[in-house]
């Protein structure tokens, strides 16, 4: 079960505070499904790094599977999050940022040739041809 209680989260930017969340309440049984979406700088990354224990409310209780997650120490925070969460990553950059401009057929065609993932082609008539 994950259970937000009032979860609020503030941004100090040194100028200003920067309120992410506000006193957010959600409450989740195993096994359920969710989306979670919104307009940019809604907070949802937000409320994913505070459920994936990335980071820390600045107010409220995150209670993970009965246990109040939100006052324990790092160390013991990064073993349940290396035990029970699984990340994606928005910004997850696993092809260089040069070959961002590429149109979909063109990065098709440069992963097929392994050149994106750093191979060389491999000699010898092994069909496969590409064009």
């Amino acid at each position: 079960m994950i259970e937000l209680q009032k979860v609020s989260k503030v941004f100090d930017t040194g100028f200003n505070q920067v309120h992410a969340l506000s006193e957010v309440n959600l409450k989740l049984s195993q096994g359920e499904f969710v989306a979670i979406k919104g307009p940019s700088g809604s907070g949802k990354s937000t409320m994913m790094n505070i459920i994936g224990l990335l980071d820390r409310p600045t107010q409220g209780k995150y209670i993970l599977a009965n246990n109040d997650v939100s006052t324990m120490n790092d160390k013991t925070r990064s073993k349940i999050r290396g035990k029970v969460f699984g990340f994606v990553f928005q910004s997850y950059n696993l092809i260089p940022v040069s070959y961002t401009h590429l149109r979909a057929h063109e990065t098709l065609r440069y992963l097929r040739c392994g050149l994106l993932l750093g191979k060389k082609k491999m000699g010898g008539g092994g069909g496969g041809g590409g064009g």
